[in-house]
């Protein structure tokens, strides 16, 4: 659990736009837990009729891998 906190830390670090998507990958559960980035483009104006835009940034990573590429992203910053 620290390290999917520590990671949810350093995507808040890189900004509100920036948001974590995570999930264990079944039937194996623990130890198979992937992380996506997703990056706002154009926010939701009405929820209704519009979905905004959003990018997705990179690939679906273990946590090790995720929390690298979350490290890099920082340091260009």
């Amino acid at each position: 659990m620290q390290t999917l906190l520590r990671i949810l830390d350093k995507v808040k670090q890189l900004g509100n736009e920036y948001h974590c998507f995570h999930q264990e990958i079944p039937p194996t559960g623990a130890g198979t837990r992937r992380y996506m980035l997703m990056k706002i483009i154009e926010p939701i104006k009405n929820p209704k009729e519009d979905f905004g835009k959003q990018e997705w940034i990179g690939k679906p990573m273990p946590a090790l891998e995720f929390e690298g590429f979350i490290d890099k992203l920082l340091n260009e910053k």
